[in-house]
């Protein structure tokens, strides 16, 4: 081989490592950076959250708090949008009434449901603003119906921004604890004919009592969610 011919090999060689390391670099800077799913120095927590709900109980009070964990440089301040996911295991989920309160009243919430699961996200941002030093709380109402059977009710909160970015999140559980199951009813004792008849001759007198059947109360239309 030439050395002129080994000179053109080695300067092929130079550019296609070149081209291949351009490459490698423009795909390294291409891949997009890991998206942050919630905003760093945010804090959800909930609270007040029972241990256990009691069937047919008085409604429980659950808080949602959200704080600034530490100012960063010079902090701005938020407006909050809340949403509660409930998710039942157990009783029903139209057995579970949630209402969303703020100052005393009902606030609005858009309810969406499926499955054993229901979503109430509020309608607009929470009147207070997360402030460096100040909170915001969310405040629901829970019960559950008498009757349910018993298990368990999971929530998870999530507070988001006005522009709908997701600042944090939280979730807890509680036991339920449900109405006992009717004890079955024992074997019944078979009917004797009656000696007299049956030596007369004649047939058993039957009852004249009419049947009797219970009507349910239940209508279909009960929600497990009480709307603003």
């Amino acid at each position: 081989m030439t050395t002129l011919r080994k000179e053109v090999i080695a300067v092929g060689i130079r550019r296609a490592a070149v081209l291949i390391s351009a490459l490698l670099a423009t795909a390294i800077v291409a891949l997009p950076a890991p998206a942050r799913a919630v905003v760093a120095g945010i804090d959800v927590r909930i609270t007040g959250l029972p241990a256990e709900f009691e069937a047919g109980a008085d409604a429980r009070t659950v808080e949602v708090v959200a704080a600034v964990g530490r100012a960063r440089g010079r902090e701005r301040c938020r407006k909050v949008r809340w949403s509660l996911r409930v998710r039942v295991d157990g009783p029903r989920l139209d057995q579970v009434r949630v209402d969303r309160i703020e100052e005393g009243g009902s606030f609005p919430v858009r309810t969406r449901a499926g499955g054993d699961t229901a979503t109430f996200t509020d309608v607009r941002t929470d009147p207070g603003r997360l402030c460096p030093g100040r909170t915001v709380t969310a405040r629901y109402r829970v019960a559950v119906d008498a009757g349910a059977a018993t298990g368990e009710v999971a929530f998870q909160a999530q507070a988001f921004g006005a522009d709908n970015r997701l600042l944090q999140a939280a979730s807890g559980a509680s036991r339920v604890t449900g109405a006992d199951p009717a004890p079955s009813p024992g074997p019944s004792e078979p009917e004797s004919a009656d000696p007299a008849g049956a030596e007369d001759g004649a047939a058993p007198a039957s009852s004249s009592a009419p049947a009797v059947s219970a009507a349910s109360d239940f209508d279909g239309t009960r929600a497990c969610w009480v709307p603003a």
